[in-house]
């Protein structure tokens, strides 16, 4: 529905950005986060609160993850990547791999 996500673009483009980003486990949110954010429970205000809590209360926390959502999106989401796994994915239907 209109609650799924399909790719969460805005959430690569808050990593890029380095924002910390928390997220739920829906639709394309996870696998935009690629293990550089937080992923709580649809609906768990208590997981969202306790997360948050966390990162609010510890700067070291806060920017291990700054750093690994930037990381994330540079090693996953670049230009540069997307454009290699685009030739080698064209590379391979074509059968010239």
């Amino acid at each position: 529905g209109a609650a799924l996500e399909q790719f969460g673009r805005v959430i690569v483009e808050a990593q890029a950005a380095g924002t910390v980003v928390v997220g739920s486990k829906l639709g394309g949110i996870p696998y935009a986060m690629s293990g550089g954010g937080f992923l709580c429970e649809p609906g768990n205000v208590r997981e969202l609160a306790d997360v948050l809590n966390r990162l609010c209360s510890d700067p070291d926390l806060w920017k291990k993850y700054q750093r690994l959502g930037y990381d994330t999106v540079k090693n996953t989401f670049s230009d540069d990547v997307l454009a290699a796994k685009f030739v080698d994915g064209l590379r391979n239907e074509l059968g010239l791999l």
